[in-house]
């Protein structure tokens, strides 16, 4: 199931090609085959990368999108 999970999210979100490679791809990729490879080894946490000042959020697209409709419902 993971790695459905893990191809669908390649082919929608990012598109064919996506480069996964934790020294030069995107934030969500190398998050993601962290994650994958820390359950192959059976590992219980991961190390992400940074000092831990600066901090990253990520919206999730149907919800903003949800939200945006809404808003121009109301003008």
């Amino acid at each position: 199931m993971v790695l459905i999970l893990f191809i669908y999210y390649r082919l929608i979100y990012n598109g064919p090609g996506e480069n996964f490679d934790l020294e030069s791809s995107h934030v969500i990729p190398a998050l993601i085959r962290k994650c994958l490879e820390a359950k192959e080894k059976k590992q219980d946490s991961i190390t992400v990368w940074g000092t831990g000042e600066v901090t990253r959020e990520f919206l999730y697209v149907k919800r903003c999108s949800r939200s945006n409709r809404a808003c121009c419902r109301n003008l």
